[in-house]
C-alpha cells in the first residue's frame, strides 16, 4: 500500500476517545497504522501540518478527521458508514448517573497515600482521572445548561488548585450528579435533542454529544476500577464482607456484591439486573469467585476464603447489622445467616 494511501491513527496513551476510534475501524476491517504523538516526532509533525492539537486524528493523505465523529473517520478511511441506533436520552441519563455514582464508590476505595500516584502510560493520577470523569459531565451540564463552549480546552480537565482533599473530590462529584438530576427534571424532558451539537470535534447533534459523555466517562470508570484490582489490589465487585469460620477448619464468608459494579456487569452481560437472581447466576458466581480467588493470593493459607455466600441485603444502621460507627454487628449477621453459613461447610 501507498503510504498516502495508509490509514493512520495519531493517538496517545489513556486517550479513551482513542480507544473507540481504533475499536471502530477494527470492527469495519480497516487496517491502519497506529501513531503515539507522544513518542513519534512525525506523528506530532503531521498534526501541526493538519493544524490541529487533538487526539484522535484519523487520516489518509491530506484528508483528516477528528475519531470522535465516526461518519467522518469512515468518508477519510474511504468505507460506508452504517450509524448505530442510539439509545433514548432518558436511558442515557440512567447511565451517566450510574457511572457517577461508581466513580464516587472507586474513589472511596483509593488510600489517600495513593491518590497522586500516577497511572501507566500518561501523567495522569488516579485523583486526575477521577476528576476527569466528574469533570466531562461537568462540561456537558454547562454546555446544556449555560450554552458555554464545548471545547478541547474544557475537557483537559486540569484540576483545580482548590480541589486538595478526596472529600473535595467527593464533593464535586455528587454536586454535578445532583445538578444532572436537576437539568433533567427541569429541562431534559423537553429538550430537543436533534439540535446542533455545537462543540469542538465536528457536527453533530445533541443526542450525540450526551451520548459521548455516557461512553467517554463510562471508559474511564472502567479504567478506575482496573486500577484497582491491577495496581492497589482492590476487589472493587465487592461492597461488604464478613468472615466467618472461628474453630473450623477453613473460613467462609459472606459477600455483598457492589451494586454499581454488577449493574454496568449485567449490561454487559446482557441479564437483567436483579441482585437476588443474580446471585444464583453461574456466570456471576464465576466471576466472585475469581474475585475471592484472587484476593486469596494475597493471603496466607489459614486467611483464605475457600467458599462464599452471597446476600442481596446490604449491611446497614437501618437493619441492624451495622453500629452508628459502621462496623459490622458479627452476632447479628451470624444470627440471621448462620444456617447459610454451617451449609457450607
Amino acid at each position: 500500500m501507498n503510504n498516502d494511501e495508509e490509514v493512520k491513527v495519531y493517538w496517545q496513551p489513556g486517550c479513551s476517545s482513542c480507544l473507540k476510534t481504533k475499536e471502530f475501524l477494527m470492527d469495519n476491517g480497516i487496517p491502519f497504522k497506529s501513531v503515539n504523538v507522544l513518542e513519534d516526532k512525525t506523528g506530532f509533525e503531521d498534526l501541526q501540518r493538519f493544524g490541529v492539537k487533538m487526539v484522535p486524528i484519523v487520516a489518509k493523505g491530506d484528508a483528516w478527521a477528528n475519531g470522535a465523529v465516526f461518519r467522518d473517520v469512515a468518508e477519510v478511511a474511504g468505507f460506508d458508514y452504517q450509524a448505530h441506533k442510539m439509545l433514548e436520552p432518558s436511558i442515557m441519563k440512567d447511565k451517566i448517573l450510574q457511572i457517577n455514582s461508581s466513580a464516587s464508590k472507586y474513589l472511596e476505595q483509593i488510600p489517600d497515600e495513593e491518590l497522586d500516584t500516577l497511572l501507566p502510560g500518561r501523567p495522569r493520577s488516579y485523583r486526575q482521572l477521577v476528576y476527569h470523569i466528574f469533570n466531562i459531565q461537568d462540561v456537558f451540564l454547562k454546555r446544556v445548561e449555560d450554552n458555554a463552549p464545548y471545547t478541547y480546552e474544557s475537557l483537559l480537565s486540569i484540576l483545580p488548585k482548590e480541589m486538595k482533599t478526596k472529600k473535595d473530590l467527593i464533593d464535586y462529584g455528587i454536586e454535578v450528579g445532583n445538578r444532572f438530576s436537576n437539568w433533567w427534571s427541569r429541562a431534559g424532558t423537553s429538550t430537543e435533542f436533534k439540535q446542533p451539537g455545537n462543540v469542538y470535534y465536528g457536527e453533530v447533534i445533541l443526542h450525540e454529544v450526551l451520548e459521548r459523555t455516557a461512553w467517554h466517562s463510562g471508559q474511564h470508570v472502567r479504567q478506575v476500577a482496573l486500577m484497582l484490582k491491577e495496581k492497589l489490589n482492590i476487589e472493587p465487585e465487592i461492597a461488604q464482607s464478613m468472615m466467618y469460620g472461628d474453630f473450623k477448619n477453613y473460613l467462609v464468608a459472606i459477600l455483598v456484591p457492589d451494586r454499581d459494579y454488577t449493574q454496568e456487569w449485567a449490561k454487559d452481560h446482557h441479564k437483567e439486573f436483579n441482585l437476588m437472581k443474580l446471585n444464583q447466576d453461574p456466570d456471576f458466581i464465576k466471576m466472585i469467585k475469581a474475585t475471592t480467588e484472587r484476593a486469596n493470593k494475597k493471603l496466607s493459607q489459614i486467611e483464605q476464603v475457600r467458599k462464599f455466600l452471597l446476600i442481596d441485603e446490604e449491611f446497614t444502621v437501618e437493619n441492624d447489622m451495622m453500629t452508628p460507627t459502621l462496623k459490622v454487628r458479627r452476632f447479628k449477621v451470624k444470627e440471621k445467616y448462620q444456617s447459610q453459613l454451617e451449609s457450607l461447610y
